[in-house]
């Protein structure tokens, strides 16, 4: 994924399936977290990646330093 820089209180969204494929097609399940949510928060939904400046810091821009998103491949229910 390319390096990003939010301004503070400023929203992005990333299509995870352009960077995850399951080599079966299998669906998804996508994770996400934040190393420092004074900064910026993160969460995934479907294959949706949030991100959300929080910019605690004094300057007028945030940098996501550093985050992890993690897909895998979801639980098989039992039926």
């Amino acid at each position: 994924m390319p390096a990003r820089v939010l301004t503070r209180g400023a929203y992005l969204t990333v299509d995870l399936s352009v960077y995850f494929r399951d080599p079966d097609g299998d669906t998804l399940a996508y994770a996400a977290e934040s190393s420092d949510t004074a900064v910026v928060t993160a969460s995934a939904a479907d294959a949706t990646l949030t991100l959300a400046a929080v910019g605690a810091q004094a300057r007028r821009r945030s940098r996501w330093r550093r985050g992890t998103v993690r897909a895998s491949r979801p639980p098989r229910s039992s039926r």
